[in-house]
């Protein structure tokens, strides 16, 4: 054969590939596959029973909505997702795992549980479970399914939290890892994009680290991602799935994209018995408290610094219940902190300056500080204290100097009759009148101070106007089309229109303001819209429809408007929002 029929022959091949292979691809994607299962059919009322939706041939999964259950309590739900790269081809499954306690003898009858999946529902078959009557000794339950076997598979992420069932303001750590078999080949590096934490406090970005761990005989690169969170509200949290992009072999082309799966916390009250000085610190803490100088003037400022340090949100942290001191004047300063990770724990310090002024003499203290908050670990409320601080407090100097001039001046007086005393020595020249007030610069300064105060905050207000302006050339448009977008994607994936409301018009928020989605709350919305002069009505409104789609969310049995209205609502005030900030 010539060189010149190898050649072509060689072209023929790589065309037949390139128009082969996208088809065979296509022929070999898998119809989703979705099954429910128990992991026991006959139980008693001790028992709990593990009931979960397996969903295989997706890669993007919402958590499907059980339905009412007669005759059993729903105690919790976990997810577990695995995507995997097999011979160039990316599978996925998940399964989310419902936990269930009988509450009475009998059968019970599971219904068919819908998915959505790109808009087409898929149903599970009924399951029956027969229930006898158990001791009245409950057992502890049984644990989520996991997938078993990872044998052979090449790449493959998981998501997981390190608790998922905190109290409200408990430290959680969301997890992603992905999974990189030693033998695969062509795996550049991986871009992770975390998903939005709707009702969490985020104020630290991933930790990235790298190891190698050994899973069913192989071995793997193992790239972690690690977000610390602050659940933030009540109820069921679902984090949606993390992204990650990876470069892969010549013949799979193109960089795929992973999905984790969304995982599900619950998030539970702190108990009811606080203490009085308890402003919702969560987490293990200790306090002290000292002072720049032990011996003052009357008059004089004495600073007080306190320091909170330990292991909690300490940039959420509450300010101390300071106590009432009689004898001292009290000026607040501003409080800053400063934290770090350590053994995968949020850890700092958050310092308090107070400026405290003597207002008699003799021997005074400063009052000792309770700390209260709640330990997670211990499952109880700690209160912490400092020592009281003595301070010695002289008079003042002036007024010493003040008594002593008088008693030199009444020393002066004397007798010259039986009758006369003089009851003022007199000068020994008159004095010089004092200029007239309006002369002095004071005091027309004085005059001016308002009119100047008018002029700055007049000044201000429209540079936050020109601010906000600008920022709606750029940002608050791309911030309303992508949230119009959102909206428009939700009703075609058929998401649940309160979840999605509430995550859209965060998610419009925090770009607007540029600020995380996770920290903002309906007050700290109605107050940077109120800086941005959103008239009051439309904020009213918006908050209205906030707290909807938490009712709606949260308690799903309290309907206080059709589910239909409230995206359509949604994007009414996404278009007025955005005409406002834009006028």
């Amino acid at each position: 054969m010539g060189v010149n029929s190898l050649v072509r022959a060689i072209v023929v091949m790589i065309v037949v590939f390139l128009v082969v292979s996208p088809f065979a691809r296509e022929a070999s994607a898998q119809t989703p596959i979705v099954a429910a299962s128990v992991d026991d059919d006959a139980v008693t009322t001790d028992d709990v029973v593990t009931l979960t939706i397996s969903v295989a041939g997706e890669t993007n999964i919402p958590v499907p909505t059980l339905p009412i259950i007669d005759g059993v309590q729903l105690l919790g739900r976990t997810t577990a997702s695995t995507q995997t790269l097999r011979n160039g081809q990316l599978s996925a499954e998940f399964s989310f795992s419902f936990r269930l306690r009988p509450l009475r003898p009998g059968t019970v009858t599971i219904p068919p549980v819908q998915v959505l999946l790109g808009g087409t529902p898929y149903e599970t078959d009924p399951i029956e479970v027969t229930v006898t009557q158990g001791t009245g000794l409950r057992g502890p339950g049984t644990s989520p399914q996991q997938p078993s076997s990872l044998a052979g598979q090449e790449f493959f992420i998981e998501a997981e939290v390190d608790n998922d069932n905190p109290y409200l303001g408990e430290q959680v750590a969301y997890i992603v890892k992905s999974y990189a078999s030693t033998a695969s080949f062509a795996l550049g590096r991986r871009t992770y994009s975390p998903p939005v934490f709707w009702g969490f406090w985020n104020a630290q970005a991933a930790r990235r680290r790298e190891y190698s761990e050994s899973r069913e005989g192989l071995r793997y690169r193992v790239t972690e991602f690690r977000t610390i969170l602050f659940p933030t509200v009540l109820g069921s949290i679902t984090i949606q799935p993390a992204e990650m992009n990876a470069a892969n072999t010549f013949f799979s082309g193109g960089r795929p994209q992973y999905n984790s799966g969304s995982v599900t916390v619950e998030v539970q009250p702190l108990p009811t018995d606080a203490p009085p000085s308890f402003a919702g610190g969560v987490g293990d803490f200790a306090i002290e408290a000292s002072v720049d100088v032990s011996a003052v003037n009357v008059g004089e400022p004495v600073t007080l610094t306190v320091q909170v340090s330990g292991t909690g949100n300490l940039d959420l942290l509450p300010d101390p219940v300071w106590p009432e001191m009689d004898d001292w004047r009290a000026f607040e300063n501003s409080s800053d902190s400063a934290t770090y990770v350590e053994s995968g724990q949020l850890k700092g310090v958050r310092t308090y300056e107070r400026i405290l002024v003597p207002k008699v003499a003799g021997s005074l203290s400063i009052s000792a500080i309770d700390y209260a908050f709640f330990d997670p670990r211990a499952k109880m409320y700690r209160t912490v204290s400092t020592q009281s601080i003595p301070i010695f407090v002289s008079p003042d100097p002036a007024s010493l100097d003040a008594g002593a001039a008088s008693q030199s001046v009444q020393s002066q007086v004397f007798r010259t009759a039986a009758d006369i005393r003089h009851v003022k020595v007199a000068p020994d020249r008159l004095a010089t009148p004092e200029p007239p007030l309006t002369s002095r610069h004071l005091y027309w300064a004085g005059w001016a101070a308002p009119a100047l105060g008018m002029i700055a905050a007049l000044a201000w207000r429209h540079r936050r106007r020109l601010h906000i302006r600008q920022t709606a050339d750029g940002d608050v448009a791309s911030a309303s089309e992508s949230a119009l977008n959102e909206v428009l994607m939700s009703r075609e994936r058929g998401e649940d229109p309160h979840q999605a409301s509430g995550r859209i018009l965060t998610e419009y928020l925090g770009a607007v303001f540029g600020r995380s989605p996770a920290g903002l709350t309906r007050q700290a919305v109605a107050a940077s819209l109120t800086q941005a002069d959103v008239s009051v009505p439309l904020i009213s409104d918006l908050d209205a429809l906030l707290e909807q789609s938490e009712a709606g969310r949260y308690a799903p049995g309290i309907t206080v408007d059709p589910a239909g209205n409230v995206l359509d609502d949604a994007e009414r005030l996404i278009h007025e929002l955005d005409w406002e900030l834009n006028r």
